[in-house]
């Protein structure tokens, strides 16, 4: 007996979204939580810790993720609602914009972004 294929789920990242937050995202969804440190352990991130530190921040603006306790220097994540449908497709992330903006490469004065 052959198992049903799933439905496949076309997600829609935001050109300021990189292929790193998918894999952040798919880790914390399977994982529960996580700190940067951990992922950096972790087969399939290939990337310092300081890397996933900056991309779970800019996640966490995006509303995507969230820190596990309210405490300014949290470094343990965990997915929202929000980051939980985004998963599922149900979230055009082109939608969101990250508070504060990410610089673009190149760009050197606030005005330019």
């Amino acid at each position: 007996m052959t198992t049903p294929a799933l439905p496949m789920v076309v997600r829609r990242m935001g050109t300021w979204m990189e292929t790193l937050d998918e894999r952040i995202l798919e880790h914390l969804a399977d994982e529960g939580w996580a700190t940067a440190r951990t992922m950096a352990r972790c087969p399939g991130f290939e990337t310092s810790e300081s890397r996933l530190a900056e991309r779970c921040h800019v996640l966490a603006h995006a509303d995507l993720i969230a820190p596990l306790m309210d405490c300014r220097r949290a470094d343990v994540w965990e997915l929202t609602g929000r980051g939980v449908r985004y998963l599922r497709g149900e979230v055009d992330a082109e939608s969101i914009r990250p508070l504060p903006k990410v610089r673009p490469s190149g760009a050197v004065r606030p005005l330019q972004w």
